[in-house]
């Protein structure tokens, strides 16, 4: 079993229901995901999990982040390509459905080796993704990490899937402040610009002409938002953590 022992007590927790422990999926700056199975059924135990929280400093960010993302899946319940929401076991750890598939990272790593995994996107790919998104913000959320491809899943049926909801950020009721509406208007953008960058690399004979124009065309303020906020975010998580996102198992969940 991978990770600190109290991960290994959360994992212990969920084998006494009749789980048995298959593999470590992966893990990043604020979480571990771990692959489960009763008979048929694979689950994953996602617990928030801050690298540097020593002493039990950031607990408290643990288990904000860990509610944070159970609410996520909760409003976005019965959404094709999302995972179904199973139920929180402990204040930072939750259970949610494994959804079979690869992700776009894998296939565009083999694509570089020249070692196609069997299946490709289908034509309408990016468009399906694009209508999950759509569905996401209809219910109130951006998703807000489209940037990493192995968050974006690939089902052998060709349909496209999202995972980690941690980071995701709920839209408000009432819209109110000169500050929050304008970002908010980013991150919806920055969703959509992120789907049409990944389109570019691995489906860039399907762009249409206005894709190519949003693309050329991002606007002012998600120029600012790119380089003011979120590499800087970046560089200070990958010099924090420079190992990313680790993984063991070749299709999450």
């Amino acid at each position: 079993m991978a990770g600190s022992p109290s991960t290994r007590s959360e994992i212990i927790q969920v084998e006494r229901y009749g789980y048995s422990y298959i593999t470590f999926l992966k893990g990043s700056f604020f979480s571990e995901n771990h692959l489960l199975a009763r008979g048929k059924e694979r689950l994953v135990l996602k617990i928030s999990r801050v690298w540097l929280n020593h002493g039990g400093l950031f607990r408290r960010l643990e288990e904000f982040l860990c509610t944070h993302e159970v609410k996520n899946y909760q409003l976005l319940e019965g959404i094709p390509g999302v995972p179904r929401m199973v139920g929180q076991i402990s204040a930072s750890a939750f259970l949610h459905e494994y959804i079979e598939g690869s992700t776009l990272k894998k296939l565009k790593r083999e694509r570089t080796k020249n070692k196609p995994q069997g299946f490709d996107l289908p034509p309408d790919y990016f468009n399906q993704l694009e209508r999950l998104l759509t569905q996401l913000h209809a219910r109130g959320l951006i998703y807000a990490d489209l940037a990493k491809l192995d968050n974006i899943l690939v089902t052998p049926a060709g349909r496209p899937g999202l995972i980690d909801f941690q980071i995701s950020v709920r839209i408000p009721t009432r819209l109110t402040g000169a500050v929050i509406r304008p970002l908010l208007r980013i991150l919806l953008r920055s969703d959509l610009n992120h789907l049409l960058k990944h389109k570019r690399k691995l489906q860039p004979l399907l762009l249409t002409l206005s894709e190519q124009e949003r693309l050329r065309r991002p606007g002012c303020l998600l120029i600012f938002f790119k380089h003011f906020l979120q590499r800087p975010f970046r560089f200070l998580k990958r010099t924090i953590y420079p190992k990313g996102s680790s993984r063991r198992c070749s299709s999450p969940g």
